[in-house]
């Protein structure tokens, strides 16, 4: 189990650093405190409203956090260095002005350190630092009237005001407490934020333990954390970007709609097939199959990922499969995308690979004691064991990618062959698998011998060795791709820093009203979180309660399959699809087509799962589904507008309403509405409801089902909305 609950000595060593005076040094661009029970503080400016507050270990203090270790490793220089710091002393009391204009105040007995905009707003305030067992407290207070956001990619709520959460990623597999992408950031609607610069586990929490305060616990012997003194929400994830990298315009067709279906799916070229799925084997249809029948509907994707086709190019048929696949799909003009783990090798068969090219380690018990010496099968200790798509006790191989030979090699050979195969990107899984050095899982460790170990000082492996990879393959390969359309990660999970590859995914939602309010605040609450490009299975992954139906028979000597039989004979075995126990035909096609409604106002559309597919319903809800990608292309220009501006800015495409309205107390629990772009604000309906309560902010606002243009004055207004399923209300602001 990991413990992430607050230690009662790390608690009570905070409330000691209230009690308790301390001692303070200067210097021309940083400050130096002590507090009495022997913390010592370095305090700097590094501009753009950016404070630097970092805790001693041996006397220094460190230069290198998680965000300065993933800019080594792309080889950046960070624009960040210490400002000059202008001093006062009133008493007691000690005030340090950076050059931007914004102010640093320091008291002693009690301890607290605010923050004030270069406008002279009060935006962040601390008044716990502490350390002990191996962990590091940074805390403040909390105003009455304070809402609270950020963490990264959740689905249990926007507002995190009275919630505790765990920012450890794993495969929750449809837990809405658990996250594929936690981002230790958070802002309030004082404008201001924090950023804790570590990729290791903690527990942050917002009014739980004191309703005035909130507090991070850190698994980190020394804490190291930004305050962001800025008065607006919107202008938090900017500066949050400036430390850990910005992210990447998307291409585009990057934006959808990409197709992902799951194996057997898309294993063959063509005709009907079947793949063992843990005990049972599953119906699956070739690539020329399924592009037949988005064809027959008239909604063309713009990627297809390949999840299950041969991608080993470097034996049996050379490749000749997935080019074969990729230019089929060429010729409609639809890209190629492979799917893979996160860190795998792709092919051991490939020319010039070495054993020492992946990760080596060993493995051990509780106590220390060798269970499994110098292995590459690194144990997939984070697995939760309730996602039904996979078993445990699972171990893998992953690339050394200190190793720069391996990566050499990885780039050069085995991906220069996928792109010569038509390959444009890679659906990027199961980033939460790799463990932390050393740490204590059940009684299990594992001990790295990475070729260059000072590649993750600094930082923690299990959220940083994702983003590592992820951002220097897509960084190399849009080299390689240069002209060509470039490459596209779609990735789940990952850590600080998984802004810069667009897109993110948020995967495994079920396929049920109750869960396609997971989707909308994945993207809000990424996009208030610095990711402004993430997407999601549209309309649900997996059905909430299974079963499996049977609906041909294959024979093991002719390796064929026969419809015309449900019962396994001697020498057969039953082929089955999944549906769901609960969810009828009706009422799944109700799911999705409002799910397609408002995933048209998305920055990505794109499908996967093993549920019924957009041309396996009915005309109707076919239609719902044409309308959607039809209108999704039809905002193309606009949605690129905004992604550059998102990436200028930090604002997203996608946004909570809180983000222009954060003085507005009504749009601070507003989780089902959101703005897209600056121009509209779109009101999905996640019921079967006839209507739906709508709140306009301030603003006018013009219904475009009904052209009423609604003049709201300061405060909002709520309106009753009548909407049928497969529509969706969308009012557009008018500037006069």
């Amino acid at each position: 189990m990991i413990r992430m609950a607050l230690s009662v000595s790390v608690f009570l060593l905070a409330l000691q650093c209230i009690a308790n005076c301390g001692s303070l040094t200067l210097s021309s661009d940083h400050v130096d405190f002590t507090l009495q029970h022997g913390i010592r503080c370095r305090l700097t400016s590094e501009g753009d409203a950016l404070w630097r507050l970092r805790t001693s270990r041996d006397g220094g203090f460190a230069e290198r956090g998680a965000a300065q270790s993933l800019a080594a490793w792309m080889g950046e220089e960070m624009q960040c260095a210490p400002q000059q710091l202008r001093h006062v002393k009133t008493g007691s009391v000690h005030s340090f002005k950076s050059p931007d204009g914004s102010v640093a105040v320091l008291r002693f007995c009690p301890f607290s350190l605010a923050f004030f905009s270069a406008n002279g707003k009060r935006t962040v305030e601390i008044d716990n630092i502490a350390s002990g067992d191996g962990r590091s407290v940074l805390g403040g207070r909390l105003l009455t009237k304070e809402a609270v956001y950020g963490l990264g990619q959740r689905l249990d709520r926007l507002n995190k005001r009275g919630q505790k959460c765990v920012l450890y990623s794993s495969d929750g597999y449809n837990d809405s407490n658990s996250t594929y992408m936690p981002i230790p950031l958070f802002m309030t609607t004082r404008g201001g934020g924090v950023f804790v610069n570590a990729a290791e586990r903690m527990c942050a929490d917002f009014g739980v333990a004191r309703q005035d305060a909130w507090l991070f616990e850190i698994e980190r012997k020394t804490l190291d954390a930004y305050v962001i003194a800025t008065d607006r929400i919107r202008d938090v994830p900017a500066r949050y970007q400036r430390l850990t990298g910005k992210p990447r315009l998307p291409e585009d067709w990057n934006y959808g709609p990409i197709v992902c279906r799951y194996s057997p799916d898309l294993t063959v070229m063509e005709g009907p097939t079947s793949r063992l799925k843990g005990k049972r084997r599953y119906l699956g249809w070739g690539v020329k199959d399924i592009l037949e029948r988005y064809r027959s509907i008239g909604a063309l994707p713009t990627a297809m990922i390949l999840e299950g086709l041969p991608t080993d190019v470097f034996s049996g048929g050379n490749g000749e499969s997935l080019k074969a696949a990729s230019g089929l799909l060429a010729r409609d003009g639809i890209r190629t995308m492979i799917w893979m783990r996160c860190g795998a090798v792709i092919s051991r068969n490939a020319p010039g690979f070495k054993k020492e090219y992946e990760v080596h380690v060993d493995v051990t018990d509780g106590a220390g004691n060798i269970k499994t010496a110098n292995t590459t099968l690194i144990p997939d200790v984070s697995m939760r064991g309730n996602n039904p798509d996979v078993s445990g006790n699972r171990a893998h191989a992953v690339l050394d990618i200190t190793n720069p030979e391996a990566w050499k090699w990885y780039v050069s050979t085995v991906w220069k062959a996928l792109v010569d195969c038509g390959v444009s990107g890679a659906k990027i899984d199961f980033c939460e698998e790799l463990p932390d050095d050393g740490y204590l899982y059940g009684n299990t460790r594992v001990r790295y011998r990475w070729k260059d170990p000072s590649v993750f000082s600094g930082t923690a492996v299990h959220h940083a060795y994702p983003v590592f990879f992820v951002s220097k393959l897509c960084r190399d390969l849009s080299v390689m791709l240069k002209g060509k359309g470039g490459f596209m990660p779609l990735v789940r999970g990952g850590g600080l820093g998984a802004q810069r590859n667009p897109f993110m995914w948020a995967g495994d939602q079920h396929r049920c009203l109750e869960k396609l309010d997971d989707q909308i605040l994945a993207v809000l609450n990424s996009g208030i979180s610095g990711v402004p490009f993430m997407t999601y299975d549209m309309a649900g992954y997996q059905y909430p309660d299974m079963v499996n139906e049977p609906v041909a028979v294959w024979n093991k000597a002719s390796r064929k399959i026969d419809f015309s039989r449900r019962v396994a004979g001697k020498g057969d075995e039953v082929v089955y699809l999944r549906r769901s126990r609960t969810l009828s035909e009706v009422d799944e096609a109700s799911v999705f087509s409002l799910g397609a409604a408002f995933t048209a106002f998305m920055p990505c559309f794109q499908t996967h799962g093993f549920v019924r597919n957009p041309y396996d319903f009915p005309e109707s809800t076919v239609s719902v589904y044409k309308s959607a990608v039809r209108r999704h292309s039809a905002l193309s220009p606009m949605r690129k507008n905004a992604a550059r501006k998102a990436i200028e800015t930090g604002v997203p495409i996608v946004r909570p309403l809180v983000m222009d309205w954060q003085d507005d107390e009504n749009t601070w629990d507003v989780f089902d509405e959101f703005l897209y772009a600056d121009d509209f604000l779109v009101a999905p309906s996640l019921s079967c409801a006839k209507e739906r309560d709508v709140y306009l902010p301030e603003g006018k606002w013009r219904d475009l089902g009904t052209g009423k243009l609604h003049k709201v004055p300061r405060g909002g207004i709520r309106i009753k909305k009548a909407i049928d399923v497969g529509e969706i209300a969308v009012y557009r602001r008018e500037s006069k």
